[in-house]
This record gives C-alpha cells, structure tokens and sequence, in this order.
C-alpha cells in the first residue's frame, strides 16, 4: 500500500473514495501496470511455447464496478485470450482482508483445447471443505462443473510451512499443511468430479515481497472409477522452479511441461 500510494499519490486518492479501503485502492492505483505485465508475460510464453497456458493469477479489477478479484486467465497457442476466472473462495484473513469481491462458482467458465475442455479453480476453489467452521459464505466450486471440464488447473500459493502444522487443524490434532492439502484439497476433491481426466497444481514457490511460499506441485489422473494418481510431482517444495511434466498415450491427451506438449500448463498463483 506504501509503495502504491508514494508512487502515484493522486490515484491512490482518488481510488479510495471508490474502492472498499486502503488495501483494495493500493490494488486499483497499480492495476493498470500489473495487468500489462501478466498479460504479455503469459500471452507471450504461450505463443512462444506452442501452448495453452493457465497464467497463475492477479489481484485485478474485472469489469466496469471497480471491484477488484483474483482473477486468472487462460491464453492458447495463438497468444488468444480464451478465458478469466475470478476466484470464489476467499482466504480469511489473507484475502478478506483485502476488500477482494468473489466470484461465483456457477460463473466459472470451462475454456477448449487441443487437451480437452480445461476448468481453472484458483487455490482454495480446488477444495473440497472450507478451512474454518467460520465461513459461512464458503461454497464448493468443483460440482459447478458438472462434469463439462476434461481438465484442471490449479494456481497456488499456500503462505504456511508445509511441512509445519496446519494452523487451522482441531484441537488435539497433529495435522500437518501438506496432509490436509491432500485430504481436503485438489487431491482429495478429484474423486468427485466426473469427467475430469487430468489435474495440475502448480505452486508458486520462493518468497515475494516478504512472503514465504511453498508447496509440491503435482500433475494428477483420475481414473474412470474415481481413483487418483499422481504421475509426476516436484522435487521440492520451495526455493528454485521446477518444470512438471506426465505423457499420456494418445495425441489429444499428450502431456509435457505440466500436461500436454499441445495442451495446457498451469502457472504458480495466488
């Protein structure tokens, strides 16, 4: 918010006489450049690649109100835009806080590629169960797919130790971050959701702005009785990037770098 507001002190005055607070006009004031920098990042490695790409996620505006979402975005081959999706879930603490607006899990769009039908569920969208008795705006977003997607990409950023105890877990409970990301997360969600084929959970790892991030990336197959594999995974959980990358058998299901040598790979978000 420093940064934002010492940079462009007019903007940042006049967005928060609109927005919900500080924070959410920190976000306003910068959004412009940060749009631009995501989207030729990611239309760029697309086109680069050969690839349909799931650009992680940003914190953007999304449409003429001034609200401002997680938002991520899916780009093809071509450098084409095919699709955003806001994030529905927020994070209690991490997010609300923000004055972030939700999306909502029936609006989540399904985008085609030369993969398949692909569903982004933005990091805690890819969850079966909320982490907290207290959120009672909490909604799953995977059975708004209804089986239309082939597969899903999950952008992450998880802020705690993973390796560490969860810090929401119950009283008495010796529950780790990493063993209720895979019960309660991606993982523990698959076997739920029919039609879906492939999955990938790219994490962003390493810190920003201060903030630790870590987590083991995975490219994930659900077989046709619900059962889930992992088919790759990265080597570790924080620190350098690590490509992730499954083949398949057949051309329309190849996969390479995260899911298909012509189909989609998904960036590290929030």
């Amino acid at each position: 918010m420093a940064l934002a507001a010492g940079r462009r002190p007019l903007a940042f005055a006049r967005a928060l006489a609109t927005s919900r607070g500080p924070a959410t006009a920190a976000l306003l004031t910068v959004a412009e450049e940060v749009r631009g920098v995501w989207e030729e990042t990611f239309r760029e490695a697309a086109v680069r690649t050969g690839m349909t790409i799931v650009g992680g996620s940003a914190l953007l505006p999304d449409g003429e109100d001034g609200a401002v979402y997680n938002l991520s975005a899916t780009w093809g081959p071509d450098g084409a835009r095919l699709g955003r999706t806001r994030k529905c879930n927020l994070v209690p603490a991490l997010e609300t806080d923000l004055g972030l607006a939700s999306g909502a899990p029936a609006a989540t769009p399904i985008v085609d590629t030369p993969a398949g039908p692909l569903a982004t569920l933005i990091c805690y969208d890819g969850f079966r169960l909320p982490h907290t008795t207290r959120e009672p705006g909490w909604e799953p977003v995977g059975p708004a797919l209804g089986g239309r997607a082939r597969i899903v990409a999950q952008p992450a950023a998880n802020p705690w130790p993973w390796d560490g105890p969860w810090v929401h877990r119950a009283k008495g409970s010796a529950m780790l971050r990493r063993e209720q990301w895979a019960a309660e997360g991606l993982e523990g969600l698959l076997p739920t959701l029919e039609g879906v084929r492939w999955a990938i959970t790219a994490h962003l790892t390493g810190e920003v702005l201060g903030q630790r991030f870590e987590g083991r990336s995975r490219v994930y197959a659900r077989r046709p009785d619900g059962a889930v594999a992992v088919l790759a995974e990265a080597p570790h959980i924080g620190g350098a990037s690590a490509i992730v990358h499954a083949a398949v058998e057949d051309v329309r299901e190849a996969s390479a770098e995260s899911v298909g040598s012509r189909g989609p790979r998904a960036g590290g978000g929030a």
